[in-house]
């Protein structure tokens, strides 16, 4: 873009007003008047609006030499909203429950079934039962080791015998029944007696005189009540008198008040099983 100094612009307009100051003059003078203008002639000021100037073109500022630095525009700062403080709710910790350690239970080794001694378990058990047949006021079952007891121990041990080759804890076995064992040692009219307190004779028919168990000796077994381990005799006995007293049906066998003798025969097997069976016998006509 041409570029006019202000100075040449301002030169032009005055040149512009000279000439018109002239040519004013000229036309003045040519009338010989000298009080004025004469009518009709156009004064200067008229000859000035009448001739178009052109219009100054506007002078740009020349910028100015370096580098500009660019003005950042002012960062709004936003007002801070007040942020609440929270004040946090104490959460409350339960105190840790502190689970006792169980006391680990003694590993017991297991036993040869033949440290054990199926005499003294016979011993243990008549000696438990004839304590418990004095707490419930019935009489001891008598002579241990008379002639009648022996035989119905190997009575009772034939049939414990048996119960451990079948490895099973029934009462007939070869269609062999406690009746007929019985029979077979010439102890059913024997041993039959009186029902006390009532007007029947109790005879061996229907197993009344017979009471049988299973258990274990010098090893591990499971029952209802957890882990059972019988270390000696006395607990071989124990675990087999519980286990008759438990029963209801076998409770009342061994409670018959007339019942005087009980034959037991014990029976041991190689994987440490221990078979009881165990025979009454009794005085007819007791009252």
């Amino acid at each position: 873009m041409l570029r006019i100094d202000g100075r040449v612009l301002a030169a032009s307009v005055l040149g512009i007003f000279v000439i018109g100051a002239v040519l004013g003059f000229v036309v003045s003078g040519g009338s010989g008047q000298s009080d004025g203008p004469a009518e009709g002639v156009a004064t200067p000021s008229a000859t000035a609006v009448d001739t178009p100037v052109p219009a100054p073109e506007p002078t740009a500022t020349p910028a100015a030499t370096g580098t500009a630095t660019p003005t950042a525009a002012p960062t709004s700062t936003p007002t801070p909203t007040a942020t609440p403080t929270v004040v946090p709710t104490p959460t409350l910790t339960a105190t840790p429950t502190v689970t006792p350690e169980s006391t680990p239970t003694p590993t017991q080794t297991p036993m040869l079934i033949r440290r054990f001694d199926t005499g003294e378990i016979e011993r243990e058990l008549r000696r438990m039962l004839n304590d418990w047949r004095e707490e419930e006021s019935l009489q001891e079952f008598s002579q241990p080791d008379g002639r009648l007891v022996r035989q119905i121990n190997r009575m009772a041990l034939s049939h414990s015998v048996a119960m451990a080759d079948e490895r099973k804890t029934i009462h007939e076995i070869d269609n062999v029944t406690s009746a007929q064992r019985y029979r077979n040692y010439d102890l059913f009219e024997t041993c039959q007696f009186k029902k006390d307190g009532a007007q029947y004779i109790v005879t061996p028919t229907r197993n009344r005189l017979e009471v049988l168990g299973k258990t274990y000796a010098g090893r591990a077994y499971e029952t209802s009540n957890g882990t059972r381990y019988n270390g000696n005799e006395t607990e071989v006995a124990r675990a087999i008198f519980e286990s008759w007293t438990a029963s209801s049906v076998f409770r009342d066998r061994l409670s018959y008040a007339n019942a005087t003798r009980i034959g037991i025969g014990v029976e041991t097997t190689e994987d440490n099983e221990v078979y009881v069976t165990g025979n009454l016998c009794g005085v007819y006509g007791n009252d």
